[in-house]
Order: C-alpha cells, then sequence, then structure tokens
C-alpha cells in the first residue's frame, strides 16, 4: 500500500493555542484510526512534563505544544482519547499512557502498539521489543532520524521548538501507518487478533500498575537485611574456625587480631582447600557439587553462601528504589518480556522476591496503605490444563479434573513413588 504522507516533507500543523486544539480535534475525530505520541523530557512522569502531544491521521499529523494549551482542561481533548470506537496507535503505548494519564487525568483508550504487536508476531523466535526505527525500516523502507529524540531531555517549559523538532515529532506519528498496515495482516494470517487485542488492553493496566507502585515496610524489610547480615558473619567466622586443623599458621593483624585464613569468595583458595587440604578432589566448588558432599566445611560454605546471596540481592538496593515523592516501589512491568509471553519484571525485579521463610520474611514487608487490603490471585495449573487441552492426554486431564497436583503427580510418576499430601510436601518443583 503507497505512503500517504512525505517523510522528507510530512504534511503537519503545529498548534498552540486551545481553539486550535478543539478544530483538530474535530477532523480527527471522522478518522477510525490515529497516531498518538508524546514528546516528554523526562522517562518518568512523576518528574517530567510534557513538551508536545502529537495525534495524526494517515496524512497529516497535529502537534500541540503541551506547554502552551492547558490540555487537560480540554474535555473534548479527553473524550476524544477515551473514545472507544477510534484505534490508537501508539509504539512503546505504556510509556504515553502513563504521562497522558498522569499529567492529563486522560485514559487513553482501544490501543494497537505497534511495539507489542511485533512482539507477539515474533513470540519465541526472537527476544526483547523492536524500536520504531527498526519497524519503520522493516515494514515501510523509510530510515527514520533519531538524533532529534535526544534534543528534548534538556527541554525547559520556555525552550522554543525549532522546525526540525517539530517536524520529527509529527513525522513519529505518521510512520506509524504503515507499520500498523502491514502488522494487522500479520496477525490475521496468523490468526493473531484476539492474543493482540489481550495484550493491547492489558497495557493499560500494566500502566496503571507501574503509576501506582506498592508499599514496602522499610522498617521491617532492614529489620531482616539486618538478622541476615549476622547470620551471614557468624557463619563466615564458622568457616573460619572449622578451617583451622588444615592450616599450619594463623595471621595476626597489627591490631592484635586474627585474620582470615583464606577469602571465602576466593574459587582458587576455596578449590586449594577442598582439594588439597581436606583430600575431597571436587571439580569445582557450586552449590550442585557442594550439596553432594558430606563435609561439615562444605555445608558452612553453603550456609554462608545463602545469607550472602539475600543479603547481596535483597538489601538496601531495594530500598533505594523507593520513590522520594511517593514513598513506594514504581518497578517497571514488561508483558511480554520473556519468549513465551510472561510478564518480566525490572527496576527493581519484584518477581523473584523469594517466597516467605522463617529467617527471611520478605514478602511480609509489601503491605497495602490503611484502608486497603492485597488480593491475590492465581490461575490453578494454568499452562498445564492448556497443555491438556491441546494435547488431549487422557491421564493429564484426568489428573487436573481430580483436582490433583499436577506436577507433584508427575514427580510421583517419575520417582516410582505413590501419591499422597505428604509426598507433595517434599517434592515442591521436582517436575516443574
Amino acid at each position: 500500500m503507497p505512503l500517504r504522507f512525505d517523510p522528507k516533507q510530512p504534511n503537519y500543523q503545529y498548534i498552540q493555542t486551545s481553539q486550535e486544539t478543539i478544530e483538530a480535534l474535530k477532523i480527527l475525530e471522522q478518522e477510525k484510526v490515529v497516531a498518538v505520541d508524546t514528546e516528554c523530557n523526562s522517562l518518568n512522569p512523576m518528574y517530567g512534563f510534557m513538551i508536545t502531544l502529537q495525534i495524526a491521521s494517515p496524512e497529516k499529523a497535529y502537534v500541540f505544544d503541551a506547554r502552551k494549551i492547558n490540555l487537560k482542561e480540554l474535555p473534548q481533548l479527553k473524550q476524544f482519547l477515551e473514545n472507544k470506537k477510534i484505534i490508537k496507535l501508539l509504539h512503546n503505548g505504556k510509556f504515553d499512557y502513563k504521562y497522558i494519564k498522569f499529567l492529563l487525568d486522560i485514559e487513553v483508550d482501544n490501543i494497537f502498539d505497534t511495539m507489542l504487536s511485533e512482539a507477539i508476531l515474533n513470540a519465541g523466535l526472537a527476544g526483547g521489543y523492536n524500536k520504531l526505527k527498526d519497524l519503520v525500516l522493516k515494514y515501510a523502507n523509510i530510515e527514520l532520524e533519531k538524533d532529534t529524540c535526544d534534543t528534548f531531555e534538556t527541554f525547559t517549559k520556555s525552550t522554543k521548538l525549532t522546525e526540525a523538532q517539530i517536524k520529527y515529532a509529527a513525522l513519529d506519528t505518521l510512520v506509524m501507518f504503515p507499520v500498523f498496515e502491514k502488522q494487522i495482516q500479520a496477525l490475521k494470517k496468523e490468526s493473531l487478533i484476539n492474543v493482540a487485542k489481550l495484550e493491547f488492553a492489558v497495557t493499560r493496566v500494566v500502566g496503571d500498575m507501574e503509576l501506582t507502585g506498592i508499599y514496602i515496610n522499610k522498617q521491617k524489610w532492614q529489620g531482616i537485611v539486618k538478622e541476615l547480615k549476622l547470620k551471614r558473619d557468624e557463619h563466615a567466622r564458622k568457616f573460619q574456625e572449622a578451617i583451622k586443623p588444615y592450616y599450619a599458621t594463623s595471621s595476626i593483624d597489627l591490631f592484635g587480631n586474627h585474620v582470615d585464613l583464606i577469602n571465602l569468595n576466593s574459587n582458587v583458595q576455596l578449590m586449594d582447600l577442598f582439594n588439597n587440604k581436606l583430600k575431597l578432589n571436587l571439580p569445582a566448588t557450586g552449590d550442585a557439587i557442594l550439596s553432594t558432599v558430606d563435609h561439615p566445611v562444605a555445608k558452612i560454605l553453603r550456609d554462608y553462601r545463602n545469607y550472602e546471596k539475600l543479603v547481596s540481592s535483597f538489601g538496601d538496593t531495594l530500598l533505594e528504589r523507593i520513590d522520594k515523592k511517593t514513598g513506594r516501589i514504581h518497578p517497571e512491568f514488561n508483558q511480554l518480556g520473556a519468549a513465551t509471553g510472561r510478564f518480566s519484571c525490572n527496576k527493581p525485579n519484584l518477581q523473584q522476591i523469594p517466597r516467605n521463610t522463617k529467617e527471611a520474611p520478605f514478602r511480609e514487608c509489601f503491605n497495602p496503605k490503611p484502608g486497603y487490603k492485597l488480593v491475590v490471585t492465581d490461575y490453578s495449573n494454568f499452562e498445564m490444563r492448556i497443555l491438556g487441552e491441546l494435547s488431549g492426554d487422557r491421564k493429564m486431564i484426568k489428573t487436573i479434573n481430580d483436582g490433583l497436583d499436577i506436577h507433584s503427580y508427575t514427580a510421583a510418576l517419575m520417582f516410582h513413588k505413590d501419591y499422597s499430601d505428604d509426598f507433595k510436601k517434599s517434592t515442591p518443583s521436582y517436575a516443574k
């Protein structure tokens, strides 16, 4: 399908007044599909501001100066962006959704995200997300110039937009149309339209999750870490005491304090200990190897490493992510972050918080604010149910329908054991 705009001389209108905005929206309301984008000076809407809001038809882009127009006070804009009948094309729509909601109190509806669409089409074949520049080159054979994007980071509320910056903003919306046209064809061909609709709808939910964040009981968290550090240091001392008989001399510093015989974090020194001193002939000192060694030194080292890992992974670094304005952690959730289609999380990764134990009940530190409750839900054996449906495996289907734990039942078959409640408790993840 031929382009309906000139990439070198795109048709656009720079708008600086509320009246011009209303007139432009009247024209855009006639479209079934529009493209939406924003230019901002920060990745975080809580600390940045919106420079421009761009909305385009396939032929023309309208660039609204968000610093000169009080967009939040225009009900026409809210009605337009929340109109369920008009498709809004966005790339990495979560970013723009968050900015528009936080600053303009508008929840963009009926989103088609070109970034997520490409991830759906490539699910299991390629990891990560594609930049708009890459998709435009792939689907429209247009080389986008993206250096201008960096110039918005230094903007103030009084910085004057250049013609090049306005043109850049306009083109970023226009180029989404040829990408959309090719992607929608591919989604239909692969029978992925319903999957895409679900992912696009989840974009708004993920944006709300990131904006809301979660409260963490800082004092309780620090108390847990403090106790873990004490136990780590205690096991470090036990380790040095346990290996004393295997060393002829012990080192003392200038103040008369005993110095560690070896560095617990030095693999070279540990290999020398286990092989030359203890005569255990180990190929390595990883946990998989040490777990098979029946020796007190190996057990102390494993315990030390367990505490050290908890301290290093879940110590003060996570608390540094608490936002100073909200007092909450606002992680980044990637709804198609894994090749399997599962979520991933970073900054920080809250998905890796370990299950509560007596010594490390970290999950107990995530609390609702006063007057609210945390509601936890989970699909029971969701993937296994789908696998049973698709495969038609009678034994699998019967196991699920009988209310048995499919993973524990599989483990029982693997190890030729009887399935029982005691077996379930002793084999929580063998077959996963």
